[in-house]
């Protein structure tokens, strides 16, 4: 498969919001959709390869990255629209969908919504629907560990700046699982050094 490293990022207007938009390559569309806490640049390690054969259509989803930040429309229907909208803005009557994590729900609402849109869907490292016994871990709102990627400082590109925004953050988390960290700090120090 050939490979190119040359793609353009635009603006591209849907559904209400401007979108951040990485384009590559030609052939038939394939529309790449990252999860959280990420944006396009998830996938520019294989946008290259793709766009060998396809035309790779890579957005911010909204709230990411450079995408618009509207007060609201973060569930899955909205986002799902906005890739609809999307893909009809660059003129693609259908596409490949893959959505790994956050982007997999609003990927398998458009198949279900829209089935003659989507040739093919891809879903990774998701979970759809409900998990029997797991009904408390958003309960008292999101995961302890989103609160990482809100920590000023806390950025992958600045190797040892982490533990200062780990020590930061850990004592302002209030719930059993923060309270457990303080107890194992190996494991934050083992995890933060990786990167």
């Amino acid at each position: 498969m050939p490979v190119t490293t040359t793609h353009h990022v635009q603006r591209i207007a849907t559904n209400g919001v401007q979108l951040n938009v990485a384009i590559a390559g030609e052939g038939p569309a394939v529309l790449l959709l990252h999860g959280f806490p990420h944006t396009w640049q998830l996938w520019s390690d294989i946008m290259g390869r793709l766009a060998g054969q396809f035309r790779v259509i890579a957005p911010d989803l909204r709230g990411f990255g450079a995408s618009d930040r509207p007060v609201e429309g973060y569930d899955a229907g909205t986002l799902a629209a906005d890739v609809e909208g999307l893909l009809d803005a660059v003129g693609e009557p259908s596409a490949a969908v893959v959505g790994i994590d956050a982007g997999a729900a609003p990927a398998v609402l458009l198949a279900l919504r829209r089935p003659g849109l989507v040739r093919r869907l891809v879903v990774m490292e998701a979970l759809l629907g409900r998990l029997p016994g797991a009904e408390d871990v958003f309960a008292g709102g999101a995961p302890w560990w989103f609160g990482f990627h809100a920590v000023p400082g806390l950025r992958r590109d600045r190797p040892g700046r982490q533990r200062g925004a780990v020590r930061r953050l850990v004592p302002r988390l209030g719930n059993a699982r923060a309270r457990s960290t303080r107890r194992h700090p190996r494991v934050f120090r083992a995890r933060v050094h990786r990167g």
